[in-house]
């Protein structure tokens, strides 16, 4: 009669697996992140980076993600740094870098990532795509594992400097200084108030000049759509097509003051460096098409541009040019809500957009 198969091998191998730590590689292998030997990288990764910054942010949540292979399939450790206190920090993370193409003499030995979280008191004038935030808003920090080892993690504090209450009034002033402001059709008034729109004229060396036209919003109530500007020489009567004006609307998302909220850090900055070679300059950006705004902050979109080459026969010149924002109107369409998550990094931040902020119904009728 054959003996029952015993068990104490595998039980072996799972409390090995249990005491991995943050030094142990990550597998790069597909379905690490919902396996064991995940969860216990998981738990060092949250383990390393509380005790470097818990001073400061709390640890809300985390998870291991990959990217598509259309993206790159790197593997992810994303942990939302949630704001205790103001001040101005520099997150770093470091590993020991491995390199495929020459692992007999790679270039760098470590590769560090510094990131700049500026955190001004709770219901400030947040800047999100600057990773300029709140107390009580929370920071998603994309950590690169793949199967990198020995992450470390620090942080470097300084007071928040609020600036200069008169220049803050300045700049916002400058803002809106010299914007055409005659009145356009808006559907999106009910959130955004139309501020006014004005044209830039950019000289070429080589002669000729390139035009921008750019149209300034301001916040008012919150909810949650898609807008999006062109103009009205480019539309179909009045407004562009839906199938035109949805490809290149902006997904908004307006707040009440001091709400918190999720955001993807901006970008940081990669530092690699060895015994022989060192590099400095370079870094990671982290795009998402989502805008948060809250009600009283501005927003400016770019609606038109050109460019001509060589001298105008017509003689126009820098005011003239500028001064045609009068024929340029913008056109805004009002759209709903929708995220593409296969955009930029949108599938990371997507789910932690504010719920229930979606327009009335018929809101967004043309």
């Amino acid at each position: 009669m054959k003996k029952p198969l015993r068990l104490v091998p595998a039980l072996l191998l799972i409390l090995a697996a249990l005491c991995l730590s943050v030094h142990v590689a990550a597998q790069p292998a597909k379905g690490l992140e919902q396996s064991p030997a995940g969860k216990v990288l998981e738990a060092g990764l949250r383990r390393a980076l509380g005790e470097a910054v818990g001073e400061h942010f709390e640890v809300a949540r985390d998870r291991l993600a990959r990217r598509s292979n259309w993206h790159g399939g790197q593997l992810y450790w994303l942990a939302h740094l949630r704001a205790k206190r103001s001040g101005e920090f520099y997150v770093r993370y470091k590993y020991r870098y491995k390199d495929d193409v020459r692992p007999r003499d790679p270039l760098y030995t470590f590769v560090e990532h510094r990131t700049l979280v500026r955190v001004g008191p709770r219901g400030c004038a947040r800047q999100p795509r600057y990773n300029s935030v709140c107390v009580g808003d929370a920071v998603m920090l994309p950590v690169l594992v793949n199967d990198y080892t020995e992450h470390t993690f620090s942080v470097e504090a300084q007071p928040f400097s609020p600036g200069d209450g008169s220049t803050e009034k300045s700049l916002r002033d400058m803002e809106v200084a010299g914007l055409d402001r005659e009145p356009v059709p808006n559907p999106a008034a009910e959130f955004l108030k139309y501020v006014g729109s004005r044209a830039h004229y950019s000289p070429h060396r080589a002669m000729g000049y390139t035009m921008t036209f750019h149209a300034t919003f301001e916040a008012v109530k919150p909810g949650s759509f898609n807008l999006a500007v062109g103009t009205r020489m480019s539309a179909a009567g009045t407004q562009a097509p839906a199938e035109m004006a949805a490809a290149g609307s902006v997904p908004v998302v307006v707040v009440a003051p001091g709400t918190p909220v999720t955001v993807l850090s901006f970008k940081d900055d990669v530092h690699g460096y060895g015994e022989r070679f060192s590099s400095q300059g370079g870094g990671t950006g982290y795009l998402t098409a989502p805008v948060i705004l809250q009600a009283g902050e501005r927003l400016t979109l770019q609606y038109l541009s050109y460019s001509r080459r060589g001298r105008e026969a017509d003689g126009e010149n820098k005011e003239a040019l500028e001064a045609s924002v009068k024929d340029q109107r913008p056109a805004i369409t009002l759209l709903p809500f929708r995220v593409d998550p296969a955009r930029d990094f949108n599938e990371w931040l997507v789910e932690f957009l504010p719920p229930g902020l979606a327009p009335r119904p018929g809101a967004a009728k043309r």
